[in-house]
């Protein structure tokens, strides 16, 4: 078996992280993920995405924001959005 080595010297610096400031307007596109379960209509088929939680019946939405133009071009950002309600555990107490 190969082992693999790496060397965290050896990468680039990273771009600086910061947020994109509160109240900025930004042109982005928006991607969906594919979740591969349907909604209620044609038009949802295959886009929702199941909760992770056993047992529950809740559907999301996964998409990702990339800023298209100007000074934070092409910051990303992730979001789901919850479709249907349903049942639900949560784990936060």
């Amino acid at each position: 078996m190969n082992e693999m080595t790496f060397d965290m010297n050896d990468v680039a610096p990273q771009q600086s992280g910061d947020l994109i400031p509160d109240g900025t307007f930004a042109k982005v596109t928006m991607s969906i993920h594919k979740g591969g379960t349907d909604g209620a209509s044609e038009v949802d088929r295959g886009l929702l995405k199941p909760s992770n939680q056993p047992g529950s019946d809740v559907l999301m939405l996964d998409a990702e924001f990339t800023v298209a133009e100007g000074p934070h071009d092409p910051e990303r950002g992730r979001r789901e959005w919850q479709i249907k309600r349903g049942l639900i555990e949560s784990s936060w107490g």
